[in-house]
């Protein structure tokens, strides 16, 4: 269980280095917590909306987004997958959300998930 949730706090220190680090490239210093949950908002207007606490939350790596939202953040920012999952270079392929994926339905977009997060789990991450 220990080694389980060293991985899963890994994970999540990976994805605040690397949402910080894109953020900052963004807009050129590092926003508010507020600043990003309005934009982010603005820009997923068909998805449930974060707070600027949630915001705040992924910047410290205390928890990660949803699947849905962390589609939306790679989209707008730009975010490597590969890092934030830590693929091995041997088996990491580019993965970039595929301009497919923006018309996909909410459940085919979940089906998908499913799918990378299977996989993920068999190259024992």
């Amino acid at each position: 269980m220990n080694l389980a949730n060293n991985k899963i706090r890994e994970l999540k220190n990976r994805f605040s280095k690397i949402f910080r680090d894109s953020l900052k490239e963004r807009y050129g210093k590092l926003p508010s917590a507020n600043c990003v949950a309005r934009d982010f908002n603005l820009i997923a207007y068909d998805i449930n909306p974060v707070t600027q606490e949630t915001v705040r939350r992924w910047m410290r790596g205390i928890s990660m987004p949803e699947d849905v939202k962390l589609k939306v953040l790679a989209n707008w920012l730009h975010l490597d997958l590969n890092s934030i999952f830590n693929i091995p270079t041997s088996e990491k392929q580019s993965f970039k959300v595929p301009k497919e994926w923006h018309s996909l339905s909410e459940r085919e977009y979940k089906i998908v998930v499913i799918i990378i997060n299977t996989l993920l789990n068999h190259i024992h991450l």
